[in-house]
């Protein structure tokens, strides 16, 4: 499996990234503002959209990726669901999944 999404906040945007032969490429993406380099809207919407994908530089497989999800609860449910509508799943004892959690709060 290769690690496809993952997120650090900083203020209100969020990093987004896959690493690379050892190094990770960000992306940024924000919700509220537009600044220039960003991507703007929701992470369902960005990856549906295939702006997160193309941006990081690699298309996007459910079968061969794992999201790490880490930001706020609603955040965290919206990809969680988007997640679920692609059969990725959360990890539960003797289940294995694609989507690993932490909450921010």
């Amino acid at each position: 499996m290769t690690p496809f999404l993952a997120g650090l906040r900083e203020g209100d945007a969020v990093w987004v990234g896959r690493r690379v032969t050892g190094r990770v490429v960000a992306v940024r993406a924000c919700t509220r503002e537009d600044p220039p380099g960003c991507l703007h809207g929701r992470l369902p919407a960005l990856m549906d959209d295939g702006e997160i994908p193309r941006a990081a530089g690699v298309p996007f497989d459910p079968s061969t990726h794992q999201l790490m999800l880490c930001w706020y609860p609603a955040m965290i449910e919206a990809m969680v669901a988007w997640c679920a509508d692609r059969g990725m799943r959360v990890p539960r004892p003797n289940e294995p999944g694609q989507v690993h959690l932490e909450w921010y709060w």
